[in-house]
């Protein structure tokens, strides 16, 4: 693979950690006063779409290709927004 793909995926990985993040916190903003059967049903649906919409963008970056850098990147990009959500509240 080349070098510019990997750091384009890996720059997409942590981008995309940082808006899951996001939209976690808005999801469960949203599903805070409703059941417990709706919750479980809605946090599903969220992370099986978003877990599609990771796996179809990285087949277009780098025909799919999946390395173990990748979720560490993600992993971080998701931990970042939360602790500048945390800075940010205070």
């Amino acid at each position: 693979m080349i070098l510019e793909t990997q750091i384009y995926t890996l720059l997409f990985s942590f981008i995309f950690g940082s808006l899951f993040g996001l939209l976690v916190r808005i999801n469960y903003f949203f599903l805070n006063h409703s059941n417990k059967f709706i919750k479980i049903l809605f946090t599903v649906v969220f992370v099986t779409i978003f877990t599609l919409i990771y796996f179809i963008i990285l087949e277009k970056l780098n025909s799919g290709i999946i390395h173990i850098y990748y979720f560490i990147m993600l992993i971080l990009g998701f931990c970042l927004e939360q602790f500048i959500e945390k800075k940010i509240k205070g």
